[in-house]
């Protein structure tokens, strides 16, 4: 029998999915298209947020019980199913070696810019196979663990970041109109897309019918602390924010308190390694269920650690550099995010539909 995670662990899960890119890259994104206007932007994650959660819902309710890849085999038939899969294995594969090349570039830049790049993505790949190899419930009691150390840090390096603010670079609103806000939207849109992964969830979760409304209350949480964390990144760096590849990071070493307070971006660099890694744990852990049910292989440890190295190739020697991924993300991911995580499964339930409307009309 399956371990089922609780809706904790489930919640702990989803809101380090999110917030471990949203406190990475999503500042320095944003600030690509707006920097004064950018606190307006997590406003297009709520939309995405709400987007999912109904695809969620309607997709469990369509296919009670079933995975996404067994909702599509159900939909489409098998072969049909497994086509559909494979397009889903290649959307993972290609998003999930990003998350890892961005994290490694972050390891690089900040705390071992002399270790080669393979280095320290097979130090990071380690962690991940392992909570894969050991499962959804160590991945789950790690982010409970880390609830409590991020509960404590996370409202307290605000608050002290606010020394340093001056609110006035926030104003004047919506001065450049709003397109550059609705351009800068796009991208948090997109990333609110993963939340389709819950559905690769399903057979580990307690309550699999509640996991679309826990992905809405989900999406407030993380909605509201992206707002609060663009305020503080504007008023305390204003138009830097542009020129920046981790903004927040430069927020944190700003801070000093007394003669002795300082640097804490240490403390910031090694929970956002954490964080990471659980959102790099999740990911990989629905990306090879995903590829245990189109490839009917018997056990997700099975292949836990081969899909760990060829995840650590892909983000070591297909991505050239950070441009290249940065360009990825504004550029490629909204259209590949959309067809992936919201036309495959609403064709998925209008096929279902019909074809139940079919039989019931025979």
């Amino acid at each position: 029998m399956e371990y089922r995670i609780s809706r904790t662990q489930f919640v702990s899960l989803m809101i380090y999915l999110q917030l471990a890119t949203g406190i990475l890259a999503m500042p320095a994104t944003i600030g690509q298209f707006t920097v004064q206007d950018g606190w307006i932007v997590p406003g297009g994650f709520l939309v995405g947020t709400f987007v999912m959660g109904v695809i969620v819902i309607w997709f469990e309710r369509t296919f009670p019980n079933q995975t996404w890849i067994q909702g599509l085999m159900t939909a489409f038939g098998v072969w049909g199913g497994r086509l559909a899969g494979g397009w889903v294995l290649i959307w993972f594969y290609v998003f999930t070696i990003g998350i890892f090349r961005e994290v490694d570039d972050f390891i690089v830049g900040t705390i071992l810019p002399n270790t080669p790049l393979y280095i320290t993505s097979f130090l990071l790949t380690l962690p991940v196979a392992l909570g894969v190899y050991w499962g959804i419930e160590t991945i789950g009691r790690t982010a409970e663990f880390i609830n409590i150390l991020a509960l404590i840090s996370v409202p307290l390096v605000m608050a002290v970041s606010l020394r340093n603010a001056d609110f006035s670079q926030l104003r004047p609103v919506l001065a450049d109109g709003l397109t550059p806000v609705l351009r800068g939207s796009l991208v948090p849109m997109t990333f609110a897309f993963e939340f389709i992964i819950a559905l690769q969830l399903v057979p580990y979760s307690a309550k699999p019918q509640s996991l679309g409304k826990l992905i809405l209350y989900i999406g407030l949480f993380v909605t509201f602390f992206g707002l609060v964390n663009e305020v503080v990144t504007i008023s305390v760096l204003g138009a830097g924010v542009h020129y920046l590849n981790f903004p927040i990071l430069d927020v944190i070493r700003s801070i000093r308190i007394g003669a002795n307070i300082e640097r804490l971006d240490t403390i910031y660099v090694m929970g956002l390694v954490a964080a990471m890694t659980l959102k790099l744990s999740v990911l990989t852990f629905t990306g090879l269920s995903a590829v245990k049910e189109v490839f009917g292989f018997a056990s997700l440890q099975h292949i836990s650690w081969s899909g760990a190295a060829a995840l650590w190739a892909g983000s070591t020697y297909l991505l050239p550099d950070n441009v290249y991924v940065r360009d990825f993300i504004l550029f490629v991911a909204p259209v590949l995010f959309a067809m992936t995580c919201l036309g495959l499964p609403i064709a998925a339930i209008i096929t279902r539909i019909l074809r139940n409307s079919r039989v019931g009309s025979l």
